[in-house]
C-alpha cells in the first residue's frame, strides 16, 4: 500500500528569504496578515475561511451575476478607442467586477487597484526582482492602506447594510449560521480575506486578459473563430491553459519525506509547482503548443490550482473571459497590435506573468 503523503502551505515568510533578517522582522505584521487569509493557510483554519467565502461564491450567486459582467465589460469596450488594452480594459474590468461584487463604491476603485497591484508584488518582484526591499516595504504599507479603507468601509456596511459581499458575510456572521466557528474572528480576518480575494481577482485576471488578447492576435485564425462561432466557453479555457497568468504557484512544504516523477524530496523542503508547464504536457494535450479554441480537453487546466487550494473565484475569472474574448473580437473587426508601439514585452516577472503593456488600434 502506498504511504500517503503531504505537502502543506509554508508561511508566506518564504517568499521573503532574500530579505536582511531585520528587515523581515519588520514585515511580520505583513506575514501574519497573509498567513491567515484563505490562499495562504492550511487546515483546519483553511477549512474554516473556506466554507465562509463559500456562501458567497456558489454557482447560483455568480451565474446572477453574469448580466453585471456583461454590462461592466461592454460600458469599458464602448469608451475604448484604441491605446494600452491593459490600462483601459484588463485592469479596469476585473477591478469594477470584483470591487462591486465585495462592495467598495466606484470612486474609490481605483485607488484599491493601486495597493493591490502593490501587495501582490511580494508574490512576484519581491522573490524575483531586483530591490526586494524596496518592494517589501512598498506592500506592506499598501496592505496598512487597505486593511485601514476597509474597516472604515465595514463599519459602514455594519451600520448600512447593501446588496454586497461584506454586508452578505456581516449578516451570515450575525445569524451564526455554522455554529461553533462559524463566524470570522473578528473585522480584520474578514478583512484581511476581501483583501485576498480582491487581489487575486485583479492582476492574475488583468493578466489572464491581456495575454489571451495578444495570444489571439498572433493566431487571426483563431481570432476569426470567436467572431463567427459560439465557443466562448472553450476559448476562456484554452486561452487560460495556452499562456497562464500564474505559471508559478506560492511554494509548498514537503511534511515528510515523497517521491515525484522519481525525484527524491526530503521533509522541510520546498516545491515550486510549474503549472504553466503542466498545462503544456504533451502527454494530456495533443499539440500543446497550438493555441485551439475548440479544444474540449483544456478544461482540465490547473490554472486554478487544484485540491484544497482551488480557487475560490474561478467561477468568475472563467466569465470575465468568456465574457470580454467574443464581445471584443466582435466589436472590432480590425483590431490589430499598433506597430509603433514595438513589440509587446512580458514583464521580468515568472509568478505573475503579464505584460508591461498592450498598444491596440481599432477602426
Amino acid at each position: 500500500m502506498l504511504r500517503r503523503t503531504t505537502v502543506i502551505r509554508p508561511s508566506t515568510a518564504t517568499l521573503m528569504a532574500r530579505l536582511p533578517g531585520d528587515v523581515l522582522a519588520e514585515m511580520n505584521p505583513f506575514v501574519r496578515r497573509l498567513d491567515s487569509s484563505l490562499p495562504f493557510s492550511n487546515r483546519p483554519s483553511h477549512t474554516r475561511l473556506r466554507k465562509l467565502m463559500n456562501r458567497s461564491f456558489t454557482p447560483r450567486a455568480m451565474e446572477h451575476r453574469r448580466a453585471i459582467v456583461e454590462a461592466t465589460c461592454r460600458s469599458l469596450l464602448d469608451d475604448f478607442t484604441g491605446g494600452d488594452f491593459l490600462a483601459e480594459v484588463a485592469y479596469p474590468f476585473p477591478a469594477r467586477v470584483v470591487m462591486d461584487l465585495v462592495g467598495v463604491p466606484r470612486e474609490d476603485q481605483r485607488q484599491l487597484t493601486r495597493w493591490g497591484t502593490e501587495v501582490m508584488k511580494t508574490l512576484g518582484e519581491g522573490q524575483y526582482g531586483t530591490d526586494p526591499i524596496a518592494v517589501a516595504h512598498a506592500s506592506s504599507a499598501a496592505m496598512d492602506s487597505l486593511m485601514d479603507y476597509l474597516r472604515d468601509l465595514v463599519a459602514e456596511r455594519r451600520r448600512r447594510p447593501c446588496d454586497d459581499l461584506i454586508s452578505e458575510q456581516l449578516r451570515a456572521s450575525d445569524a451564526d449560521l455554522f455554529g461553533e466557528r462559524g463566524e470570522w474572528d473578528g473585522d480584520d480576518e474578514l478583512i484581511v480575506n476581501v483583501i485576498s480575494l480582491i487581489n487575486a481577482g485583479l492582476e492574475t485576471t488583468a493578466n489572464y486578459l491581456g495575454n489571451g488578447v495578444l495570444a489571439l492576435l498572433r493566431n487571426p485564425s483563431q481570432l476569426a473563430l470567436l467572431r463567427t462561432e459560439p465557443i466562448a466557453a472553450t476559448a476562456a479555457e484554452e486561452l487560460l491553459r495556452y499562456d497562464s497568468p500564474a505559471p508559478i504557484i506560492t511554494p509548498q512544504l514537503a511534511s515528510e519525506d515523497l517521491e515525484i516523477g522519481g525525484q527524491r524530496i526530503r521533509a522541510g523542503e520546498l516545491l515550486f509547482p510549474v503549472l504553466g508547464a503542466a498545462n503544456r504536457d504533451p502527454a494530456r494535450y495533443t499539440d500543446p503548443e497550438t493555441l485551439d479554441l475548440t479544444r474540449e480537453s483544456a478544461v482540465t487546466h490547473l490554472t486554478f490550482g487544484a485540491g484544497i487550494h482551488y480557487c475560490i473565484g474561478a467561477f468568475l475569472g472563467r466569465l470575465e473571459g468568456q465574457v470580454l474574448f467574443p464581445m471584443l473580437a466582435r466589436r472590432f473587426p480590425g483590431l490589430r497590435l499598433d506597430p509603433d508601439a514595438g513589440e509587446p514585452v512580458f514583464r521580468p516577472d515568472p509568478a505573475l506573468r503579464g505584460l508591461k503593456s498592450l498598444h491596440l488600434l481599432v477602426d
